[in-house]
């Protein structure tokens, strides 16, 4: 067993399976879902720092339509990258 084998990443990909199979809609509506998720901490953390619930929303939005990290949503194999976002 490889020292880089990730046991949440590995599990998290069962109930996937489980539900589609080899079929990818599931596993990209996990990643999209997470995304969503990140979406909403980011206008969490921006508004405890500013209250300003405008500029949260504009950074949310913003954070949550960048192109910049596209691949995390986009691909199956980085939904590690978007777990650890979420739950860190």
């Amino acid at each position: 067993m490889s020292p880089l084998w990730r046991v949440v990443a590995a599990l998290s990909y069962v109930p996937n399976y489980l539900i589609s199979g080899y079929d990818p809609w599931s596993y990209y509506l996990v990643n999209i879902l997470l995304h969503f998720g990140n979406s909403v901490l980011v206008y969490l953390i921006v508004t405890k720092l500013s209250d300003n619930k405008t500029l949260s929303l504009l950074i949310a939005v913003l954070f949550s339509v960048s192109l910049n990290k596209a691949d995390a949503v986009i691909m199956i194999v980085h939904s590690t990258t978007l777990m650890g976002a979420f739950f860190v």
